[in-house]
């Protein structure tokens, strides 16, 4: 068993928070750096690049822990929505470098085909490419109007990444 040895506590009443060594602790704050939504889910309104939602719907959450990043992103295709080339998002948060991290892409023809993608992250955004093979290889295709398959009401990108924080 461990013996944790505290040197000083003071506590303040009222506004003052609570002093443990030296460290103030009071209203979200740890010696002033907010930690309320620490660990907590959160909204993002990403930006799209080379789409338009029109009347699509946009689902993007992440939570940030210290420096790990973890996001998700759901877009729907509805009847005014389309994708016209290679299309990205930005990322909640700067990543801290290009290409290190983790990550999985479904791009999904509604009730026909679900298509495994190929992600690519750089510090601010997350592309969207769609597997490709022939005999030897496995690559990755940029999207478009009509690839993998052409783009309508229900389709939809789902995507979900970790990474390091700048």
């Amino acid at each position: 068993m461990s013996e944790i040895q505290v040197n000083t506590i003071n506590e303040y009443t009222g506004a003052n928070g609570v002093t443990i060594d030296g460290v103030l602790i009071k209203d979200g704050q740890v010696d002033g750096v907010d930690v309320s939504s620490l660990g907590t889910w959160q909204d993002w309104t990403p930006t799209i690049t080379n789409g338009t939602q029109g009347n699509g719907t946009i689902t993007a959450r992440y939570v940030q822990l210290g420096k790990l990043v973890i996001a998700n992103f759901l877009f729907q295709l509805g009847s005014t929505s389309s994708i016209t080339g290679d299309f990205n998002f930005s990322l909640p948060v700067t990543a801290a470098n290009a290409n290190v991290y983790g990550a999985s892409l479904n791009l999904i023809e509604d009730g026909v085909k679900d298509i495994m993608g190929l992600p690519a992250l750089t510090t601010t955004s997350f592309y969207c490419r769609a597997a490709s093979s022939d005999t030897a290889n496995v690559s990755n295709r940029s999207l478009s109007s009509n690839t993998p398959f052409t783009w309508g009401t229900g389709d939809k990108v789902i995507a979900g990444c970790y990474y390091e924080a700048s």
